[in-house]
């Protein structure tokens, strides 16, 4: 009885043992770990924003040109994924002016935008990539205007206005990694319309702006 019943057991185990071990997974088919860098950057830019102003059945665009700067940071996702949280500001940028005689009219446009975009990375070798993706976020437009009056400053009026409006866009560029954790990204920028006003027949609107920027990462 005793001789019989440790046949048993001895078989008994040997058989669970056997069935764990086929269960289980091998080490060479369990899912690799995500893996996640973060970074955090800045740069310059050249910044371009077109306006409209339709009135009367008639239309007239404008652009204003200038310099801007940037603060960003994101994380990479298994290398080829990328998200990036950016604030870019472009300080006051001439859309209008004009002169005569006796007045001088002066129209500034500058731009803040909060955006958020994703990229998807492709390495050509170690130390060039392309990168392109889509970009969402929001953009403050601020309108100045000036008049001023050159036979007589009591006459001189300013105005200025300032709305937020959701925008999107798309952008493609190249990286260049100038250390291990230090990398160089250039890049163009397409945002479409974010901003559009109309009152007693009159609109002004931004229906697109663009920017070529040059940033500087750090790695962690």
């Amino acid at each position: 009885m005793n001789k019989t019943f440790l046949v048993l057991a001895i078989s008994s185990f040997t058989a669970t043992t056997a069935i764990a071990s086929e269960s289980a997974p091998t080490p060479e088919l369990m899912p690799e770990p995500i893996k996640t860098e973060f970074f955090v950057g800045g740069g310059l830019g050249y910044h371009s924003a077109k306006a409209e102003l339709s009135a009367l059945g008639q239309k007239e665009s404008k652009t204003a040109k200038g310099a801007a700067f940037h603060i960003r940071g994101g994380a990479y996702i298994q290398e080829n994924h990328r998200i990036t949280g950016t604030i870019n500001f472009t300080g006051d940028t001439e859309l209008w002016h004009s002169r005569e005689d006796q007045d001088e009219i002066n129209l500034d446009l500058a731009q803040t935008e909060f955006l958020l975009s994703y990229d998807y990375i492709h390495t050509i070798n170690s130390q060039f990539s392309v990168f392109g993706g889509a970009t969402v976020g929001m953009t403050q437009n601020t309108f100045k205007g000036e008049y001023i009056d050159l036979d007589d400053s009591l006459e001189n009026e300013s105005a200025k206005s300032k709305e937020t409006d959701f925008v999107y866009g798309l952008q493609a560029g190249v990286q260049y990694k100038i250390m291990k954790n230090v990398s160089a990204d250039f890049q163009y920028r397409h945002m479409f319309e974010s901003y559009s006003e109309s009152a007693e027949g009159v609109k002004l609107s931004v229906p697109n702006n663009s920017e070529f920027t040059v940033s500087v990462d750090y790695r962690f």
